[in-house]
C-alpha cells in the first residue's frame, strides 16, 4: 500500500487504496519509531513549544480534562487510569493527576504539582522504609524483627547507617521501642527509650557504672529487671543520654543496647527455659 499523501487534519487522502485499513478494530503493533506525536487545534498558535523541552513521544492534550489526557484499561473491563494535565483538583493548579475509573466511578487518587509534591487522595501503603528528607533533616520510622532466644541473652540493634544512610557526625532524636511475646504464654517484654544527641557515640565505652556488665559492652543499665520488679534509669554519657520511658518484661531483664554510633537496639534476656520470644524493634525520630 502506497502511503497517504499531505499532513494536515483535513486532508483528502490522494490514495484511494484504503485496503481493509478502515475497517481494522484492534491493530497489533510490533517495534515502532516515533518522532513527535501532536495533537494539533485548528488554532495553530495554541500549539507551540521549545525544542529543549520535547522528547521521543509529545503529546499536546486539547484540554484540561481526563478527556484531554492518556487512558489505559484492563481488557473488557471497565476499569483502567486517566493520566493528564489539569488546571486545578487534588493537587491545585497546573498538576499531573492519575484518575482511576472502576466500573464507571472516576476520582482522582494521585496529583503531582508544578513543585514537584506528590498529593494522595487515598490511603498510601509503603514496601520499605518511609523516610522524609529536606536540606537539614531525615524523619524517620524503621521496624525490625528478632527473636530472642529461650534462657539466653539476645543483643539486635537497628544499624541506621546501612539502613537509611544516616551518617555519624550530626544530632539525633530519636525514640527506641521494642514488643515481644513468647509462644505459650511463656515470656512477654515490653520497653522504650529516648535518645538524644551526637551522632558519633555509641555506649560501647561508657562511663564507669553507666553499663550493663552482665551483658557486656554496649548495653547501658536502661532498663527493667524482673528480679524485685526494678526500672533501671542509667542514662549514659551526658552528650548521649538515654532516658527510660518505661519497661517490664514478664520473666527476665531488657535493656537499652548501643554496640556502635548510629545503631540502637536492646539487649534482651529471655529467662523462659523453652520459648523463644519473637521481638519487635522499631525506632522513630529526627537526624540533622
Amino acid at each position: 500500500m502506497t502511503k497517504l499523501i499531505g499532513k494536515g487534519p483535513s486532508q483528502v487522502p490522494t490514495n484511494s487504496d484504503l485496503g481493509t485499513m478502515a475497517y481494522v478494530d484492534h491493530l497489533g503493533i510490533g517495534d515502532i519509531r516515533v518522532r513527535s506525536l501532536n495533537y494539533e487545534p485548528s488554532d495553530a498558535n495554541r500549539f507551540s513549544y521549545s525544542q529543549a523541552d520535547t522528547a521521543v513521544i509529545n503529546i499536546k492534550s486539547h484540554d484540561n480534562t481526563r478527556a484531554g489526557g492518556i487512558y489505559l484499561e484492563r481488557y473488557n473491563e471497565r476499569k483502567g487510569y486517566s493520566i493528564y494535565m489539569t488546571s486545578g483538583g487534588l493537587g491545585g493548579n497546573d498538576t499531573l493527576n492519575f484518575d482511576r475509573n472502576n466500573n464507571g466511578t472516576k476520582s482522582t487518587t494521585m496529583a503531582l504539582d508544578r513543585e514537584g509534591d506528590a498529593h494522595f487522595g487515598n490511603d498510601v501503603t509503603a514496601a520499605g522504609t518511609f523516610v522524609s528528607t529536606d536540606e537539614a533533616t531525615a524523619t524517620f520510622s524503621i521496624t525490625d524483627t528478632f527473636t530472642a532466644t529461650a534462657n539466653s541473652v539476645t543483643k539486635f540493634a537497628i544499624d541506621l547507617t546501612s539502613r537509611l544512610g544516616l551518617s555519624t557526625g550530626g544530632t539525633v532524636n530519636y525514640i527506641v521501642s521494642i514488643g515481644g511475646y513468647a509462644s505459650a504464654g511463656a515470656n512477654s517484654v515490653t520497653a522504650a527509650y529516648k535518645v538524644a544527641g551526637y551522632a558519633g557515640h555509641s555506649w560501647a565505652n561508657t562511663f564507669s557504672g553507666n553499663g550493663y556488665n552482665n551483658f557486656g559492652a554496649g548495653v547501658i543499665d536502661n532498663g527493667y529487671n524482673t528480679s524485685g520488679s526494678t526500672i533501671h534509669t542509667g542514662r549514659g554519657h551526658n552528650y548521649h543520654p538515654a532516658v527510660n520511658l518505661g519497661a517490664y518484661i514478664f520473666n527476665g531483664q531488657v535493656y537499652a543496647f548501643s554496640p556502635n554510633p548510629q545503631q540502637f537496639g536492646f539487649a534482651v534476656s529471655n529467662a523462659s527455659a523453652t520459648y523463644g520470644m519473637g521481638c519487635i524493634i522499631t525506632i522513630t525520630g529526627t537526624y540533622s
